[in-house]
């Protein structure tokens, strides 16, 4: 099997960290109490079937008054006890939990011994990493998913009596659940792929002006940027909305920037690649930043404001409202045109670097029609954007 492969799937099924403390509280160090299986390594934080996990803790002791304890907010039940085997039933009520630390607690006395860690999933975390897979990789991960829910079909209705006595059954019912989720994500970014962009700013149109496009040169700064402007600008009307131009996920924004921030660009004789790079980024002021079911990262600059209803890890629908027009704030140039500047970055496929990729990548990512004419991207465009 390909080392891709097998990276994927070991990171759909889940990683453990670093521990960590779950909260305050009296320590017990009861080597007694072992959790010995659970139905899942990961609970799935957005899905009433997948939001909760059965673990099973092996002891001679009575742990019917125990609980699981967590940071986050969660509920748990005791479910059964058979011999030394006690089932416990944990529920995540909180979709943001970021904290994976999990222990038995008894009263006020937290059993050390019994920390362990769940994998924390929801769909953006999953989204952040499939999408940077081409077509063939994922219709590959969509027959994987397709092969365990035929095979475990036959447990979608299994209800039980006794947990101790059918909790194999229950581990099988878990992965037609876990399959039918992670399906029904790739089938959605695969569907998403045949759509068009959308015009980022409601009833306005990309510029044709061969200055405005992709490519066009920027002598001005070419001393301390690479004197190139990456993106397309809409001229519209200042507080004009901006919307997201596909199904994505929200990896970065940039509030409140102001004038005298421009005072950070370097300026230093010798500059490298990314020197410049990050000077462009400066020159973007507020951004908002979304990795689109394209496998592409949009970058929306020179933002008046960015919607207080957004978060960096956000995913969002198309046309989702992201701020408002403003007006390019450059040095050396005053502008006076209201526009929006945005930057198709276009995925490499780097496949050593999925769900690794730094902002410093997505900024080296070549653009959309990098090195094409103005005629040429006008021609074009059509097959990108829906007008």
């Amino acid at each position: 099997m390909k080392k891709w492969f097998l990276f994927l799937i070991v990171l759909l099924v889940g990683s453990v960290g670093w521990y960590g403390f779950v909260s305050s509280g009296f320590l017990s160090y009861d080597t007694e109490i072992e959790l010995v299986s659970q139905t899942s390594p990961s609970v799935f934080l957005d899905s009433d079937k997948l939001n909760n996990v059965v673990l099973v803790f092996k002891s001679n002791q009575n742990l019917k008054n125990h609980i699981l304890q967590s940071s986050c907010d969660t509920k748990t039940e005791f479910l059964d006890s058979y011999k030394s085997l006690h089932f416990f039933k944990v529920t995540y009520l909180d979709p943001s939990c970021s904290n994976p630390n999990l222990t038995l607690k008894k009263g006020e006395d937290i059993i050390v011994h019994t920390l362990f860690q769940i994998n924390l999933v929801n769909k953006s975390t999953l989204f952040n990493f499939l999408v940077d897979y081409p077509d063939s990789h994922l219709q590959e991960v969509n027959k994987l998913y397709a092969r365990d829910i035929q095979k475990n079909a036959i447990y979608s209705n299994y209800s039980w009596d006794s947990m101790w006595k059918y909790f194999s059954y229950l581990k099988w019912q878990r992965k037609l659940y876990e399959a039918e989720y992670k399906k029904e994500l790739v089938d959605y970014i695969l569907q998403w792929r045949w759509e068009k962009y959308l015009i980022p700013v409601p009833g306005y149109h990309i510029s044709d002006h061969a200055g405005r496009l992709p490519n066009a040169p920027r002598w001005y700064r070419a001393w301390y940027t690479d004197g190139i402007h990456h993106w397309w600008d809409i001229y519209a009307p200042l507080w004009a909305d901006t919307v997201a131009l596909d199904d994505g996920l929200i990896v970065r924004i940039v509030r409140w920037f102001e004038f005298e921030d421009l005072w950070n660009i370097n300026r230093w004789p010798e500059l490298s690649k990314m020197d410049k790079l990050k000077n462009l980024d400066i020159l973007r002021w507020n951004q908002v930043w979304l990795k689109t079911t394209k496998w592409d990262v949009v970058f929306y600059s020179h933002l008046r404001d960015v919607s207080d209803d957004i978060q960096e890890g956000d995913m969002v629908t198309s046309g989702t409202y992201l701020g408002s027009v403003w007006v390019s704030w450059v040095p050396e140039v005053w502008y006076d045109d209201y526009h929006l500047h945005f930057a198709v970055q276009t995925n490499p496929y780097n496949l050593s670097k999925v769900w690794s990729y730094t902002f410093d990548d997505y900024m080296e990512w070549d653009w959309l029609y990098r090195w094409e004419s103005a005629d040429h991207i006008i021609d074009h465009k059509h097959e990108v954007f829906s007008h």
